[in-house]
Parts: structure tokens; C-alpha cells; sequence
């Protein structure tokens, strides 16, 4: 199974913590954030790391160069970060995806259990979903009564959905 880590934004809403660092090297607890990410995957026994890259892209590079062996990622760099989303950086390392993967944004905090129960629990692709109360900002998920998932993003009504991804999903190789 591979990991692809969406790396490119540039985290706007953050600035000024965000303007000349990016938003996954930011530190929680003096750990950045796509540190923890990564030991997730490996404790996971992901060892290939796509990233896909954009804004202060040498900053994320010059990270993963200091602190990993560079035999496990895999940079693919969306030029067109700052007018795409992770919609457009997902279909560009779409050559690059040879097995399952999990896809997972790259500011996201979150335990390690989360990549074993959605990719083992059940068959087929998977989506993490945390049930609160929501606010109009969030990415929204609409489920039948099955559990499918029917519509997913920022622009769903409140009222409809299940609940709000958290940038966590599982695709096996059929998908």
C-alpha cells in the first residue's frame, strides 16, 4: 500500500503563521505536522510516500531530505497551486499510484489506529468521517442509508450531511 500526501496549498487562512512556511511544517508540541503524519504511515507498514507539492515546495523537500531516506517518497509538483485544489494534485499523481493507497491532506493530526481500521475493516474504498456539529467551512458528507457515500464537499447544506471528512481516505487498486 502506498501513502499520497496533498501538499501544495498555500494556507491562506492562516497567514500570517503561513506565509513563508508551510502549513504541514508548522509545529505542534515542537513536532511539524507532516512528521506526524509520516510516522503514521510507516508505523502502518506504508513505506512508498507520495507528495504532492507546490507552494514553498523546497521548504517540504528540504524536510522529508534532513529527516528520511529519500528511497521512500516520491515528490510530484503541482506548478498550478495557487488557481487548483487537492482535486487537481490527486490527478497528478495519478501514473504514480501503482497499489491501495491512502490519501490524506497534509495538516491533519490524527491516531495511527485510523489507516488500519479503514483500510482492513471493510472492503472497498473509505472515507473518515467525524460526526459534530457542523459550520459551513467544513468538506460535508451525505450518506444513504447503507452508508454509501452521495455527495461530499464545503458546498453541501449543513442539514444534509452525516458528517465532515477529515482528510482521511482509502482507495484499493480497483478504484
Amino acid at each position: 500500500m502506498d501513502g499520497l500526501i496533498l501538499a501544495a496549498g498555500m494556507a491562506t487562512r492562516l497567514r500570517p503563521l503561513t506565509q513563508n512556511m508551510p502549513k504541514c511544517l508548522l509545529k505542534l508540541n515542537n513536532k511539524p505536522i507532516l512528521q506526524y503524519i509520516i510516522e503514521n504511515l510507516f508505523a502502518n507498514n506504508i513505506e512508498k510516500i507520495i507528495i504532492v507539492t507546490g507552494f514553498l515546495e523546497d521548504k517540504i523537500k528540504g524536510f522529508i531530505k534532513k529527516n528520511y531516506d529519500l528511497n521512500n517518497f516520491v515528490f510530484i509538483t503541482n506548478k498550478d497551486y495557487a488557481d487548483t485544489n487537492n482535486a487537481y494534485s490527486l490527478l497528478l499523481a495519478r501514473n504514480k499510484i501503482e497499489k491501495d493507497f491512502v490519501l490524506l491532506d497534509s495538516d491533519i493530526i490524527f491516531d495511527k489506529k485510523i489507516i488500519s481500521l479503514i483500510t482492513k475493516e471493510i472492503k472497498g474504498a473509505m472515507l473518515a468521517i467525524k460526526r459534530h456539529n457542523l459550520a459551513e467551512e467544513e468538506i460535508k458528507v451525505v450518506m444513504d442509508k447503507e452508508g454509501e457515500i452521495k455527495e461530499i464537499g464545503k458546498e453541501v447544506p449543513v442539514e444534509k450531511a452525516f458528517g465532515e471528512s477529515i482528510g482521511i481516505e482509502y482507495f484499493p487498486q480497483e478504484y
